[in-house]
């Protein structure tokens, strides 16, 4: 049998090359040389442009010719190629140029800054990356953010990324009595979500000067949103300078635009914040009526500490409810409370089209038959569903009626 024929590399005709003249400049190129690199990238191959970045990390004396150079487009391809390569340790030029004068460096600066914000989140998430260089930027992002504050999208993302590496340089910074107005005046005034989130982050993370929370005022959902995921996540212990909440007073309308998952925060919030009783009891009573399964049992005793007509006005309000499970909580409430009219309702209520309100009504109206005038207890079918959640209520077994274990 013949030998095979010897192996023979042959480069595709069209393998990926770096011309002589360019991997001459990457080599050992002036910076001037380096610098028409930089502003002709666009017209390199991708082979050319790869060893360009990755060269591009060495340029440090480059680099900062190019921050001091005169014209904008220079520096704007210079925040190009720091976005591109992931160059952390240029961070601190970055936040520089976000209050660079011309609004292209401006706009360029951002670009750079949330691709660095995203290469170090993943980096500090892989446990590698640039640690020298972004301990360089956290420290440059203290002094920003005491002379400047948080003013622009980037900064917040940096910001977020730096306090959950916990930096020393952060805390400092929420002490801080120059940077504590800033703070405030970002909650106060900035409409984006992620960076409410973020300064509501370093809230709880460090706990600066009370006054940094005074914006806790504002009810767009931009703003309570972020607040009650704050909440939801760390518990409102992890506010300590918030401030009463006087909007929890009057919660229609404020809260209609919260998701059924942040409901639960918003009685942990009023626990916390509320200056009284009422308050805390306006917002059970949205609960109540607006609110998911779990809300509106941890709000239910809420009814008892109210006069006759508002317990009646509330569980009408809740039989006209478009949600079949708070028709059907309502309904076994009836009897307990006592509402005007409840054996004609309950009757209407047994054809009702769901099941679980014809079940309820049932209920009602046995627990009617034989407890006419026991004193008001926990419903059997709210109880009943709640143990199927797998709910443990401190104070279930004293709020059944009498007798009721004597019949099942």
């Amino acid at each position: 049998m013949p030998a095979p024929p010897p192996a023979v590399d042959v480069a595709p005709e069209d393998a990926p090359e770096v011309p002589p003249d360019v991997a001459r400049a990457l080599e050992d190129g002036t910076n001037r040389e380096r610098l028409e690199l930089i502003r002709g990238r666009d017209a390199l191959s991708d082979a050319a442009h790869a060893e360009l970045l990755t060269a591009a990390r060495g340029w440090r004396t480059l680099l900062r010719l190019v921050w001091r150079h005169p014209d904008a487009a220079v520096r704007v391809d210079g925040l190009r190629l720091v976005a591109d390569a992931g160059l952390l340790a240029e961070g601190p030029a970055v936040l520089n140029a976000l209050s660079d004068e011309r609004p292209e460096v401006r706009d360029a600066a951002e670009t750079a800054a949330v691709a660095l914000a995203e290469a170090a989140d993943a980096a500090v998430r892989a446990g590698a990356g640039d640690e020298a260089g972004r301990r360089a930027f956290v420290a440059a992002l203290a002094a920003h953010l005491v002379t400047d504050g948080p003013r622009s999208d980037a900064a917040a993302g940096w910001l977020a990324i730096a306090a959950s590496a916990g930096d020393e340089e952060l805390a400092a910074v929420s002490a801080d009595p120059a940077a504590g107005p800033k703070l405030t005046a970002a909650l106060e005034t900035n409409a984006h979500p992620g960076v409410i989130r973020t300064l509501l982050g370093l809230v709880s993370l460090r706990r600066p000067p009370r006054a940094a929370l005074r914006a806790a005022g504002r009810t767009d959902p931009g703003f309570l949103i972020p607040l009650l995921k704050t909440v939801a996540r760390a518990g409102a212990g992890a506010l300590p300078g918030l401030p009463p909440l006087a909007w929890l007073g009057e919660p229609e309308g404020v809260l209609n635009a919260v998701p059924p998952c942040l409901q639960t925060a918003i009685e942990e919030l009023a626990d916390r914040v509320c200056e009284g009783g009422r308050s805390r009891r306006a917002v059970r009573l949205w609960l109540i009526a607006h609110g998911a399964a779990a809300a509106r049992r941890a709000a239910e005793p809420v009814l008892r500490e109210l006069p006759a007509d508002a317990r009646w006005d509330t569980l009408n309000a809740a039989l006209a409810s478009s949600d079949v499970d708070v028709v059907a909580w309502a309904t076994e409430l009836l009897v307990i409370h006592r509402v005007p009219g409840w054996p004609r309702r309950l009757l209407a209520l047994s054809s009702h089209e769901s099941g679980a309100v014809r079940a309820a009504a049932a209920a009602a109206l046995r627990d009617a038959a034989g407890e006419t005038g026991a004193r008001p207890g926990a419903p059997r079918f709210a109880a009943s569903r709640l143990a199927r959640s797998g709910a443990n209520r401190a104070g279930a077994a004293t709020s059944t009626r009498p007798g009721r274990a004597a019949r099942r």
